[in-house]
C-alpha cells in the first residue's frame, strides 16, 4: 500500500485501516494509531513497537517512521498538525514520549476512538471531531514520560532531504538536485536511503506522487492527464504504468473503485 501520510488537503486525516503497512516515511504533523482488532508494528527511528488492540501509540513530529501488520487487524489513523492541539501543556516539536506505546487506553480514549469512526474516512475537521481530538489526545498523553526529542543517530542530512522532498516531489527532481539541496554528495544521498530508508532514491520519490495521485482521484474530477501532470509525472503512460506496479489496477479501475465503495 501506498503511504498517504506525506499530503493532506487541510492539515488533518482520519481512517480506519484493516491494513496499513507504509514504508518509512516523516512530516510534520502528528500521527496516532488505536488497535481496535489484531496488531500493528511500527518502527520510530530505529527502533520497533508494536501494539495489540486496547493500545495506542503517538508519533511526535519529523520523526520518521513506518508501519506494517504481521496479521490482520482493524484500527484508526489519526494525523494532524499540533496547532490543533495547542493546550497540551508542551513543546510537540522539541519534545518525544520515553516510550510512545500508551498500554489499556483510558475509557475515554476509547470513547473518542469509537465515535470517530462514526465520521470516517475524512479530511474535514468539524467541532465534533476536535473536541473529540482534543480528549483523546489529553488523555493519551496524560501519563507518558517526556524528554528532549532526540534523532536517535539519524543523520541530519536524511532530514533535510526528506523535508525537501516532501515540498518539491511534484517538480522535475533528480539524484543530483536533491543531492544539491541536502548539501551532500550523490553517492552520500544514495548511501542514506538504503541503509536508513531500505529503499532508494527514485522509489520513494514515486511513492510520494503516486500518494497525491490517490488523493487526487478520489477528492477530484481531475482528468488522468491533470492528474499525472500535478503529481509530477512527464507523461501519463509512466504514470500508468507506476500507478499499476504499486496498486494492481490502473488509475481508471482505482477511481471507479473508491467511487463504488459505500
Amino acid at each position: 500500500m501506498i503511504p498517504f501520510v506525506e499530503v493532506r488537503i487541510d492539515g488533518f486525516f482520519a481512517n480506519a485501516s484493516q491494513s496499513m503497512d507504509f514504508p518509512p516515511h516523516l512530516h510534520s504533523e502528528i500521527e496516532i494509531v488505536l488497535a481496535s482488532e489484531g496488531s500493528f508494528c511500527l518502527q520510530i527511528d530505529d527502533q520497533e513497537y508494536e501494539i495489540s488492540a486496547g493500545q495506542g501509540i503517538i508519533v511526535f513530529p519529523n520523526k520518521i517512521h513506518s508501519l506494517f501488520s504481521r496479521q490482520e487487524g482493524r484500527g484508526l489513523m489519526l494525523i494532524f498538525p499540533h496547532h490543533l492541539v495547542p493546550q497540551i501543556g508542551f513543546d510537540w516539536e522539541h519534545t518525544e514520549p520515553v516510550c510512545p506505546v500508551v498500554d489499556n487506553l483510558p475509557p475515554e480514549v476509547l470513547y473518542a476512538r469509537d465515535r470517530m469512526l462514526d465520521y470516517l474516512p475524512t479530511q474535514q475537521i468539524t467541532r465534533r471531531l476536535h473536541a473529540l481530538l482534543h480528549m483523546l489526545v489529553a488523555f493519551m498523553v496524560h501519563n507518558m514520560k517526556l524528554q528532549p526529542s532526540s534523532r536517535s543517530g539519524t543523520p541530519d542530512a536524511l532530514y533535510r532531504t526528506m523535508i525537501f522532498l516532501s515540498q518539491h516531489y511534484c517538480e522535475e527532481l533528480t539524484l543530483k538536485t536533491v543531492a544539491k539541496a541536502a548539501g551532500i554528495s550523490e553517492s552520500y544521498l544514495s548511501h542514506l536511503f538504503g541503509a536508513h530508508m531500505k529503499t532508494d532514491f527514485r522509489h520513494y520519490l514515486n511513492v510520494l506522487r503516486l500518494n497525491k495521485a490517490g488523493i487526487l482521484l478520489v477528492e477530484t474530477d481531475l482528468p488522468m492527464e491533470d492528474v499525472a501532470t500535478q503529481c509530477g509525472f512527464k507523461c501519463l503512460r509512466s504514470f500508468d504504468r507506476a500507478f499499476q506496479r504499486a496498486h494492481n489496477c490502473t488509475p481508471s479501475a482505482y477511481r471507479r473503485q473508491r467511487y463504488e465503495m459505500p
